[in-house]
Order: structure tokens, then C-alpha cells, then sequence
């Protein structure tokens, strides 16, 4: 650009080249084609180094996440699929849109991924999650394009309508101790990796060990070095929630016990039918309802409830907004229309 002057050409797509990003870092190039392939380049050799062709239809538009190491395509297809260009392997693959997909922009984290598509909507998907947390509808028509902001606290939908609209987020800062307790919520210690996973099942060799960890008092530790540890529903902290949990799902009879478990492979003795019978006497030696602590994961949810509640109450009052000036400009308009008539009759 500074010498304004033409540079080299990519010779490998068959088809209409839809969509091109460089790398945060500008070592590589992404570009996706109508002959249905997805190609990596390095800019320091010129050459393809990678190609993913897992399309039923063909992309028309791709992302590098901020860290440069997983990709974003939208497909015709309907579908949104990301891809580690590190190992070449599909790690999550969305169909939450009834129309082709035309944009995806990443959170500034890496968390969060915003999608635009033919059928009018907007869909947040939580990465970490693996879901669809959000459907947006305020354009009337198809949607084209979207961005987040630098900061990642707004962004912008552009669409059909000739409309550009403007989102403000409510997930903007995720700190670390927001992510731990997201994680806490995982089913088991063996659960299959997420996109960004921050609970590695091993530390790594070459990072230096935390000096200080957080730790809830109320918690109680399971000794995970034993060869059958009981299973405790981590979604609840408190050991008498937790017995009081696993007594009340007890199965009917004729039907196998292992069932109603996480993971059936991990029950122990202790999870036996004989004594969980012997749990059910114990029952009455248990605090009553108001002396019990709400469960951490409880609150969460609750906390999470509230967020969601917020977001439809802006929301609602943005229709509402949207509505007095409609229901203002149709005044005027039948005002406009009483002169007219007025003036017609006068003449």
C-alpha cells in the first residue's frame, strides 16, 4: 500500500474466490471459494499449506479468532463450522440458521461468536459451550454483515433493509475467575476438551506453577487418585445438597441404578441400591430446608436468569421505543392525509 503497487497472485481456487483474511499476526491468508474449499496460505512462501473441503455447499465468509489459531466459516449450507488450523481438525459445527450464513465476527476474547445470515437473524454462540446463547431479530430481510467492536462491548449488523444496526453486548469483560467458575460446571474431569479449555487435564511441563489458588471452603474434595471415586454431582457443592439430590432421583423399580449416574463406569460401592436405602433413613438427621447454604452453582443461575432477564427488558423497551415513533409517524401521516382529503373537498 505505501508504494501502491500490485505484489503477487494466490494460484489454487477453481471457482469465485468469495472471502479473504490475513492472520492477527500476518504470517498467514484464509480464503474460501465457490468451488468449495477453504485454503490456508503463507505469505512468506506464497504457497497453500492447508485445505479443508467439508462443505456440502460453499463458504462465503471466513475468520481467524484473535488468537490465530482456529478459523470461522459461514456456509451456504446454513452452517457455521470452526476449524484448529494447527492439528486440521473440525472442532465445532453449528446449525442454528434456516438460511445461508453471510459473515461471523469473533469476540475480542475468543469466547463469543456472532453470526449473520439469510434468514433475517443474528445468532451469539458461546464457544467455551459448544451452544447458542442468543437469536437477534431487528432487520426485516436478510443480514449480510456484522462486526464487533475493538472492545468487543458493541457491535453491528448491516442487512437488506438498507438498515445499519448498533448491539450493545452485556459479556464485554470475561475475567479469569469467570471462566473458572464456568468450567466447574463441566460434567467430569474426562469431559472432551472445549475450543479455548483453560482446565487441562495435566499441567503443562514448561508453565510455571500458580502460587496462589482460590479456594471454596464449602467444597468438598474428592480424592480423584483412588481407582473407583464416588460420583457427586459437581453441579451442586454442598455434600448434604448433594445426598439429598442423588436420594430423590433413586430409579423405579425394574430399572437399572447405573442410569440415573454421570458416568455410570465411575459408581462406587457407596453408590450401591442397599446404600442408598440406608442414605433415605438417614434423611431426618440432615438440617432442615432454611438452614441450608444455596449451592454455588444455584446462585450462578440465578445470577445468570437475571442477566438474561436484563438483556429482555432492554430489549423490550427498544420495541417499545421502535413503536411510539411508528405509531407517531402513522399520525402524521393520517394528518397529512385528513389536509389532503380537506383540501380536496374545499376545491
Amino acid at each position: 500500500m505505501y508504494r501502491q503497487r500490485f505484489l503477487y497472485s494466490l494460484y489454487r481456487h477453481t471457482h469465485w474466490v468469495r472471502c479473504a483474511k490475513f492472520s492477527p499476526d500476518g504470517r498467514l491468508i484464509v480464503s474460501c471459494s465457490e468451488d468449495k474449499t477453504i485454503k490456508i496460505w503463507d505469505t512468506t512462501n506464497k504457497q497453500c499449506v492447508n485445505n479443508f473441503s467439508d462443505f456440502v455447499g460453499f463458504a462465503n465468509f471466513v475468520a481467524f479468532n484473535p488468537n490465530g489459531t482456529c478459523i470461522a466459516s459461514a456456509g451456504s449450507d446454513h452452517t457455521v463450522k470452526i476449524w484448529d488450523i494447527r492439528v486440521n481438525k473440525l472442532l465445532q459445527h453449528y446449525q442454528v440458521h434456516s438460511g445461508g450464513v453471510n459473515c461471523v465476527s469473533f469476540h475480542p476474547s475468543g469466547n463469543y461468536l456472532i453470526t449473520a445470515s439469510s434468514d433475517g437473524t443474528l445468532k451469539i454462540l458461546d464457544l467455551l459451550e459448544g451452544r447458542l446463547i442468543y437469536t437477534l431479530q431487528g432487520h426485516t430481510g436478510p443480514v449480510f454483515t456484522v462486526s464487533f467492536s475493538k472492545g468487543g462491548e458493541l457491535f453491528t449488523s448491516g442487512g437488506a433493509d438498507a438498515q445499519v444496526l448498533l448491539w450493545r453486548t452485556n459479556f464485554d469483560e470475561l475475567t479469569c475467575k469467570d471462566i473458572f467458575k464456568r468450567n466447574l460446571k463441566r460434567l467430569h474431569f474426562d469431559s472432551p476438551p472445549h475450543l479455548l479449555d483453560i482446565y487441562p487435564r495435566t499441567p503443562h511441563p514448561h508453565e510455571r506453577k500458580v502460587e496462589t489458588v482460590e479456594i471454596n471452603p464449602k467444597l468438598d474434595v474428592i480424592d480423584l487418585q483412588t481407582s473407583t471415586p464416588p460420583v457427586v454431582d459437581i453441579l451442586s457443592f454442598d455434600s448434604t445438597t448433594t445426598m439429598e439430590t442423588t436420594v430423590r432421583t433413586l430409579p423405579e423399580k425394574g430399572e437399572e441404578v447405573c442410569g440415573y449416574f454421570l458416568n455410570p463406569s465411575l459408581m462406587s460401592s457407596e453408590c450401591s441400591p442397599t446404600n442408598l436405602k440406608k442414605k433415605t433413613e438417614d434423611m431426618s438427621d440432615l438440617p432442615s430446608e432454611s438452614q441450608r447454604p444455596i449451592p454455588l452453582a444455584v446462585a450462578d443461575a440465578l445470577e445468570h436468569i437475571m442477566d438474561q432477564l436484563n438483556v429482555l427488558t432492554q430489549t423490550v423497551s427498544i420495541l417499545e421505543q421502535r413503536l411510539t415513533l411508528t405509531e407517531d409517524k402513522l399520525n402524521d401521516c393520517l394528518e397529512n392525509q385528513q389536509k389532503l382529503f380537506n383540501a380536496i373537498q374545499k376545491s
